[in-house]
């Protein structure tokens, strides 16, 4: 959770509205193609709503190692979440839920920004 709210942080500072830029009926469509364990569609699709903020977020990885490897060590683990959701929940609810929260929006715009770095 302090990783998690630091990197949240981190994108609020930079003046990042993720739940403007991931507005929840474009997550459903994410929470799909991500259970279809198609990462490459997701970071389109993200790429595709917020172009800007995953600039400024993948300028700012490449300029702060710390940040890296904090953002590095957050998409592995909430990437876990995500595979375990996809075996356990067919519907994919499980996989949707973890993207609407503030935490899951995090996770997509670094994912997005950081591209196949974690």
């Amino acid at each position: 959770a302090p990783l998690e709210e630091a990197l949240a942080a981190e994108i609020g500072a930079m003046g990042i509205d993720p739940s403007a830029l991931l507005p929840r009926g474009r997550l459903h469509e994410i929470a799909v193609i991500l259970h279809a364990q198609d990462a490459d569609g997701a970071r389109t699709v993200v790429r595709k709503l917020a172009p800007a903020a995953t600039r400024r977020l993948a300028r700012r990885l490449f300029t702060d190692d710390g940040l890296k490897r904090q953002v590095v060590q957050y998409l592995s683990r909430y990437h876990g979440l995500l595979q375990d959701a996809v075996e356990r929940d067919r519907d994919g609810r499980m996989v949707e839920a973890l993207l609407t929260s503030e935490a899951g929006r995090t996770y997509l715009l670094f994912d997005a920004a950081a591209g196949d770095l974690a």
